[in-house]
């Protein structure tokens, strides 16, 4: 792939591989491109090669280290998403050795937000979350909803909820998202597009009730946060063509 990483999409070619490769493992399972719902693809950045082979290329990551005018550039050639923490740390003592600075502290004893004592052994996540509903006064649909995205943070969500009227309590049409959840999220995490509200802050591009209507609740509840020259209206439509083009949601 040799175009702009976020231009990336599934394409039909793929898509009959894919669907050659469930024939050959289920052949007692029939599929074809009317049981897909959605799709989504992704690119995976490697080092250059000389080989004809990509699975022959190596997965890991390394730092190239240069002189620019003067100036120590580090580049990041290869990994993937979960190289982040581990390259965070790499380069930040490849940088505080130019600087004469020692690293102090280390993400490995970091707890992602959300893992806070999260609850283990069987059922202890939905034994969680059936106790938060208890607590709360909201639905187990709901408190699952927001457990998904936020882990134990939900805990501290409700708690601190004052009780907003009913029409922000109220789900999220085809969703079982609060309003006044969605919009702490657009506050807290700075959203200022529909598509990544819908795509990378609350998961449901690939959400099979996910709707037109949908999208409309998320972009008023945007449009009232972050107020911009784009309606309402246009925000839906970008986002519709978008979730068409690359998630292939001809239901929108």
């Amino acid at each position: 792939f040799d175009q702009r990483p976020e231009q990336a999409r599934s394409t039909e070619a793929e898509v009959a591989y894919l669907l050659q490769l469930a024939h050959e493992i289920f052949p007692q399972v029939t599929l074809s491109e009317d049981n897909i719902f959605a799709t989504c693809s992704g690119v995976r950045p490697l080092p250059y090669s000389d080989g004809s082979k990509t699975a022959a290329i190596s997965r890991g990551h390394s730092i190239d280290e240069r002189s620019v005018n003067g100036m120590a550039v580090l580049t990041l050639i290869g990994g993937k998403l979960t190289t982040c923490r581990a390259l965070g740390e790499e380069v930040a003592d490849r940088v505080l050795a130019h600087l004469g600075v020692t690293r102090t502290a280390s993400t490995r004893e970091r707890i992602v937000p959300g893992g806070e004592k999260y609850p283990t052994g069987d059922n202890a996540v939905e034994s969680a979350i059936q106790d938060l509903a208890a607590a709360s006064g909201e639905s187990p649909d709901t408190c699952r909803a927001v457990w998904r995205l936020i882990g134990t943070q939900s805990v501290a969500f409700f708690s601190r909820r004052k009780r907003p009227s009913s029409e922000e309590t109220a789900n999220v049409a085809g969703t079982d998202l609060p309003r006044d959840f969605v919009r702490d999220i657009i506050d807290m995490e700075w959203v200022t597009t529909l598509e990544d509200l819908v795509e990378r802050r609350l998961l449901l591009a690939l959400h099979p009730t996910l709707t037109r209507e949908t999208l409309v609740s998320l972009a008023e509840l945007l449009h009232s946060a972050r107020p911009n020259p784009v309606s309402v209206e246009e925000m839906v439509e970008r986002a519709c063509q978008r979730l068409r083009m690359f998630y292939a949601r001809r239901d929108l």
